[in-house]
């Protein structure tokens, strides 16, 4: 499953790499706007935390990335990063986010996307506008226009995890690690088991 398919359903980034397997029962999606919100009724969002670290996805709920083992990355968006979304997607938006209150650029396996703080100004809460190409619009979208991708992003344990879910369609989730100084796999298990998300995936399976 291509970049679009994922953006149809969900995450975290709605930003997937090729060959991701999407597996959602229906049973999945009742509560994901429930499961997003939780992340931020004790919010822990640092912008420094987010900015400092490379993080890799090792586990997601409610998709299945196979054996992919995809790499986040949250950038200060400039003026040339902002123009770039904008004007290939300012036509194809619902609504248009205040392009100039960009607070990140997330890139992950060349995709990228702007994310703007939610409305409600709640920590860690966010919206996105991810890049789509023409030809991927077309053949993903049809004539469909796409509304704001809602989102919430929570650190734990001090930053050493960023875990992130889907608040607008299909409730996909995924943990995330520092790429330097990863934990232990017994450890990061142990924290993906404490969140009843939905069926849970193992990714990056290469690596452990």
């Amino acid at each position: 499953m291509v970049l679009l398919d994922f953006i149809r359903v969900t995450l975290l980034t709605s930003i997937v790499v090729d060959g991701a397997i999407q597996s959602i029962r229906p049973e999945d999606l009742k509560g994901y706007n429930k499961i997003c919100h939780s992340l931020t009724s004790e919010p822990y969002f640092e912008k420094s935390l987010a900015v400092e670290s490379t993080w890799t996805v090792y586990y997601s709920w409610n998709l299945d990335l196979s054996n992919t083992c995809p790499e986040l990355s949250f950038h200060y968006p400039d003026d040339t990063a902002i123009n770039r979304i904008y004007s290939q997607m300012h036509r194809y938006m619902q609504t248009e986010p205040p392009w100039s209150e960009a607070v990140f650029e997330i890139t992950m396996e060349g995709r990228r996307m702007l994310l703007f703080n939610d409305p409600s100004g709640i920590q860690g809460r966010f919206q996105g506008v991810p890049l789509i190409e023409d030809n991927e619009f077309d053949f993903a979208f049809k004539s469909t226009k796409i509304p704001l991708l809602e989102m919430s992003i929570k650190f734990l344990e001090g930053g050493k995890y960023l875990i992130s879910s889907s608040c607008h369609v299909g409730g996909g989730s995924a943990l995330a690690v520092r790429r330097k100084g990863r934990p232990k796999k017994a450890e990061i298990d142990a924290v993906a088991a404490a969140y009843d998300f939905g069926k849970r995936f193992p990714t990056c399976i290469k690596e452990w």
